[in-house]
């Protein structure tokens, strides 16, 4: 399953496997996956806000400071608001 970010264009991904000898994953089971994977994104969104806000409160001056989460080549994953 994968999402594509419409602002960032950004994709997060996210593979399911069964057992060679379970049953092939029906178009409802299709759907569900679709429907969690925005649930499972926004939760990644928040719990890295959750972790700056957190790293926040150890800093001496964190008044005028917003932080963000970027990859190695600087690609903005997540930032406040």
């Amino acid at each position: 399953v994968a999402y594509v970010d419409p602002q960032t264009h950004l994709s997060d991904h996210l593979t399911v496997y069964r057992a060679p000898d379970a049953p092939c994953f029906t178009g409802q089971d299709c759907l569900l996956l679709n429907n969690l994977m925005l649930h499972l994104v926004a939760a990644v969104s928040a719990n890295q806000i959750r972790t700056l806000v957190a790293m926040r409160e150890t800093l001496t001056s964190p008044r005028n400071l917003a932080l963000a989460v970027c990859d190695q080549r600087g690609t903005l994953h997540c930032a406040e608001r």
